[in-house]
């Protein structure tokens, strides 16, 4: 079979690709270094990072709007860091309603030896875009996952495990 001539795009695609492939390899690495030394997955650490890093306690929500995540994603990972005993949560004295975060001594210990999570560093890095490249960017991912059928709406936080906690039966009586 005959090759293809190659087309002006073709370096251009190559160069997506290969920026793609670095991008992953990076933030991978990062993740399982973070899961290395802390035993805590990238989001788990970043959510403590953002608690640490906080002038006031934060709810859920305030941590997914800082996290640019879903609450829904946010309370998941924050379950987990509560049943390690690594975030502890309250009730507001001001409001019964809204729900209090805190890192525990043993989170802040894990804090002082965790290298910086992959995704404190993504959102740094987009953050650091302007407003113009941040607009190219979001309209290319947006071409790409449209085109991969990738759903952007309901997105896991990176390097989180989507498995759903397990539900707890209580006896009937």
């Amino acid at each position: 079979m005959p090759r293809k001539p190659p087309s002006p795009d073709d370096a251009l695609r190559r160069a997506a690709v290969r920026g793609i492939r670095a991008l992953f390899a990076d933030l991978r690495s990062s993740a399982r270094a973070v899961e290395t030394r802390t035993g805590l997955t990238n989001a788990q650490l970043y959510v403590l990072q953002l608690l640490a890093g906080a002038s006031q306690t934060l709810s859920v929500g305030q941590v997914a709007a800082i996290a640019l995540s879903s609450p829904a994603a946010v309370s998941t990972i924050v379950a987990r860091l509560a049943r390690k005993g690594l975030v502890s949560r309250r009730s507001s004295r001001h409001d019964a309603r809204r729900v209090e975060l805190a890192l525990t001594p043993a989170g802040r210990a894990i804090l002082r030896r965790a290298p910086a999570p992959a995704t404190a560093r993504l959102v740094e890095a987009v953050s650091a875009l302007p407003p113009a490249k941040l607009r190219t960017l979001v309209a290319c991912l947006s071409a790409l996952t449209d085109q991969l059928g990738i759903d952007v709406h309901s997105p896991a936080v990176i390097f989180e495990d989507r498995r759903i906690l397990p539900v707890r039966r209580t006896k009937r009586r």
